[in-house]
């Protein structure tokens, strides 16, 4: 069909890196209040699995937040926007806070 987009079809080189809130999971008023259904939970085991591991989750929470959301699962992600990251070994790298950047922009919901 002419001036139609042709999405490519995913490959062996594909990695998936999905937004949590607004994207995976709908926002709702008090962030502490979101819940994963356990369909979208087994999408995304499927989509891992699928994808020999190469998915991860980002987001704004902390990554403990994270796999609270979608446990029993723990995926590689970055938490804290960017601040902590979980690799496909399961190690943990965390970064100094930029606190000042992320107030004055309005970004960090999180005091320490």
């Amino acid at each position: 069909m002419p001036g139609r987009l042709l999405h490519p079809f995913p490959t062996d080189s594909w990695a998936f890196f999905l937004d949590v809130d607004g994207t995976l999971l709908d926002y709702t008023e008090r962030p502490d209040a979101v819940r994963a259904e356990p369909a979208i939970v087994q999408l995304l085991a499927g989509l891992h699995a699928a994808a020999g591991g190469a998915l991860a989750l980002i987001s704004g929470r902390p990554i403990g937040d994270i796999d609270a959301l979608f446990a029993p699962l723990r995926f590689p992600a970055a938490g804290l926007y960017g601040i902590e990251r979980r690799d496909t070994l399961v190690r943990l790298h965390t970064h100094a806070m930029p606190e000042k950047p992320l107030y004055r922009a309005g970004k960090c919901p999180y005091r320490y």
